[in-house]
């Protein structure tokens, strides 16, 4: 019986993350986090946008996240591999500054790499600089089986699950 409570409190868990993930999506295809041109400064809007995500991200606890920055393909590579890296690294650190547990979130740049729409239109490109939260964990999307030969010596219950979580 109580290897069901842990496995459905996973679960619960799971979906909350999932949640928090979908939220944030959804606050970022509303308002997207900007930056000023060729910084790694948020703009005043963005701000808000990442007052919005760290709400989130504090109601959905320990999450692992990526941070991912993107640019659009103007200038060097190199250089906008540098940028985007900056991009992402201001964002953590700006969550982090609102208080959000940020150890099992990274922040990894793109450059271009990955464009999502044409770089030959300003639309495009504005399209493509972007910032992306991806969910790493891996139980995201898979349900978690526990059975005792799980816990490891002094280790409870709640920390097994805790640990199963973040693996």
């Amino acid at each position: 019986m109580l290897l069901g409570f842990i496995v459905n409190n996973i679960e619960g868990i799971t979906e909350k993350i999932k949640e928090g993930v979908n939220k944030i999506k959804e606050t970022l295809r509303v308002s997207k986090i900007r930056f000023e041109p060729g910084s790694d400064r948020v703009d005043l809007a963005g701000h808000e946008t990442l007052d919005d995500i760290a709400k989130i991200l504090l109601n959905c606890g320990d999450i692992r996240l990526e941070i991912g920055g993107h640019t659009d393909s103007q200038g060097r590579e190199q250089m906008n591999l540098n940028l985007s890296q900056s991009r992402a690294n201001s964002v953590l650190f700006d969550l982090l500054r609102r208080r959000v547990l940020t150890k099992n979130i990274i922040a990894k740049g793109y450059g271009e790499s990955q464009p999502i729409a044409s770089n030959d239109t300003e639309q495009g490109r504005e399209i493509n600089r972007r910032i992306e939260f991806t969910p790493f964990d891996k139980s995201m999307g898979t349900t978690v089986s526990v059975s005792y030969t799980h816990l490891r010596a002094h280790e409870t219950v709640l920390d097994l699950v805790c640990r199963l979580l973040l693996e």
